[in-house]
């Protein structure tokens, strides 16, 4: 072999040796590595979806629940003059009458009602009372009262109350009542309990716990605060000022409901004459 055979052999031994640790350390491209298992511990981020698109409202189709808060059942006639004289009867009871101011009346909404939050929420329903003066009963001395009572909610409804009651401060019983609804016929009512059933209302005795101030939209009232119970164990608070005649009182709190005044007068008249009554 000569010189010239033996150095390309040689130099053939040497690229061998050199080029074979490189190609173990040859990096393969990175769009050949395989994509993760579906169950591998990292996973790709989850794509955002866009949120599904309200369903068109077709005509004539509304939500059920909506339709069900718009057609309340119509409450009886029987059950609306109830209610009436059942708050009508609370305020009564519990205020004091101020027989001075003739022709006085106020006016009051029935809404939610708490002690700490006071009165919330939409109006149930309206009522007034005013004094129209002194009368007589079978030989006794009397006072001449009428209420107003009208639904807030659905179609307005108006009860409306002629009262006789025993004359003095505190009332505890009705004379004789009458009453119509939406100015139809008069027919006599018995407001109070049935003979042999307790009257929770014109047997409370609310106790005295001091003054408050109270402020309403129709103004500010120095007040006395009282607090009782009625039907079924329900405490009562009441806020009584002599500056709201005809019975002095600014807010009454029934269980979690609640009359607040909103405003009165002096110049009442009467809303209807029972036959044979006046």
């Amino acid at each position: 072999m000569n010189l010239r055979s033996l150095c390309f052999a040689c130099l053939c031994l040497i690229v061998i040796g050199v080029t074979e640790p490189v190609c173990a350390q040859y990096i393969l491209p990175q769009d050949t590595v395989q994509k993760p298992a579906e169950d591998s511990l990292v996973q790709p981020p989850p794509q955002l979806q866009p949120p599904p698109e309200p369903k068109p409202e077709q005509p004539g189709e509304s939500a059920p629940e909506e339709s069900l808060l718009v057609r309340k059942p119509q409450i009886s006639e029987k059950e609306l003059v109830e209610t009436a004289q059942r708050w009508v009867k609370r305020l009564l009871f519990r205020g004091e009458l101020d027989s001075k101011v003739i022709g006085g009346y106020a006016q009051y909404q029935l809404t939610s009602w708490s002690e700490a939050g006071g009165s919330f929420g939409p109006i149930h329903a309206r009522v007034t009372v005013a004094y129209l003066g002194s009368t007589r009963w079978q030989d006794k001395s009397a006072e001449w009262l009428q209420a107003v009572f009208q639904i807030m909610e659905g179609e307005p409804v108006l009860v409306e109350f002629d009262l006789t009651v025993p004359s003095g401060m505190n009332v505890r019983e009705v004379y004789q009542a009458y009453y119509r609804v939406n100015r139809g016929v008069i027919r006599s009512i018995s407001i109070g309990a049935p003979p042999g059933e307790i009257d929770f209302d014109s047997s409370d005795r609310p106790a005295a716990e001091g003054t408050e101030e109270v402020k309403l939209y129709s103004g500010t009232y120095q007040t006395e605060k009282f607090r009782g119970s009625g039907e079924g164990g329900l405490e009562v608070v009441i806020y009584r000022s002599a500056s709201v005649p005809p019975l002095g009182i600014v807010r009454l709190g029934y269980g979690d409901e609640g009359l607040t005044y909103t405003g009165g007068g002096n110049d009442a008249a009467a809303r209807f004459v029972p036959p044979g009554v006046r």
